[in-house]
């Protein structure tokens, strides 16, 4: 084979404007080792990449080696820029995946340690994950084995709060024409997301499509860790889930407005990202 590749998993969530990382204490993170610099390191036997920000080098250790497993709570995490512009979270967990399987365990023990944690606090599971996002990214580097050179890229599945809505303070409904099955539903002014990720994402999107100048990326956590998703050269793929109960018709409309508006953003064409040797 001329290309080797390499991947790496990271998985944060957002709630209240607060990161937490969902790998870290993992047993699958001391398992696979962690990709962290700042971090102590767990491998079994084999070398790992160590990673910060889009610089890496080579590390390797013996199994006598233990990573000490750090809760999220007492890492510290910061969304970073860095110097080709990839925005990250400094601190995260990252995972080096070989295989489909790995990262399902991943994801597995992600949740289950996460609803370990919200039993522990007595939070309802279904309120929190009803106002929480969840970031997972998929960074890939493949490179030829013979010249060295290579290309690197990511990809991220986000996973969205709840889109309730709040009627604005202000807000006298109006009567829309925009035709019969709307007809009967507030202006979208009238309403607002009731998560501020999610009203600052709108925000986003409107000063995107308007090409004004100012961007309000930083005003939300989510929108500030997904500038890079939103701008450049990327490929954007939102997917709407819209409920038929007729209660949720206001909540399905303004989702559906939002994608709408979302759809007319111009991000730009995806270009390939070198590594040299």
């Amino acid at each position: 084979e001329r290309y080797e590749d390499s991947f790496s998993l990271s998985i944060v969530e957002v709630y209240d404007e607060r990161l937490t990382d969902l790998l870290a204490g993992t047993n699958i993170a001391g398992k696979l080792g962690i990709i962290n610099k700042t971090d102590k390191i767990i491998i079994r036997g084999r070398e790992r990449h160590i990673t910060s920000g889009s610089k890496s080098s080579r590390r390797s250790a013996s199994e006598d080696e233990v990573y000490s497993q750090m809760s999220s709570r007492s890492r510290k995490l910061e969304i970073r820029t860095s110097n080709d512009g990839d925005t990250f979270v400094q601190g995260l967990a990252t995972l080096s995946v070989s295989t489909i399987q790995e990262v399902l365990e991943c994801w597995k023990q992600a949740v289950l340690l996460r609803a370990t944690r919200l039993k522990e606090q007595g939070v309802d599971p279904k309120a929190y994950e009803a106002g929480s996002h969840i970031i997972a990214t998929m960074k890939i580097i493949s490179r030829n084995i013979a010249t060295g050179v290579g290309t690197q890229g990511k990809i991220q599945f986000v996973d969205f709060a709840g889109a309730d809505l709040v009627q604005q303070r202000s807000s006298k409904i109006r009567r829309t024409r925009m035709n019969d099955v709307l007809s009967p539903i507030g202006n979208s002014n009238d309403w607002k997301y009731a998560n501020k990720s999610l009203s600052t994402l709108l925000d986003v999107v409107s000063a995107r499509e308007q090409f004004e100048r100012e961007i309000p990326y930083r005003n939300s956590t989510v929108t500030h860790l997904l500038q890079d998703a939103l701008e450049g050269d990327t490929k954007l793929m939102m997917i709407v889930c819209v409920s038929s109960d007729p209660s949720h018709v206001q909540e399905s409309a303004s989702a559906l407005r939002f994608a709408s508006k979302t759809k007319r953003i111009n991000i730009g064409r995806a270009t390939k990202h070198s590594l040299q040797r």
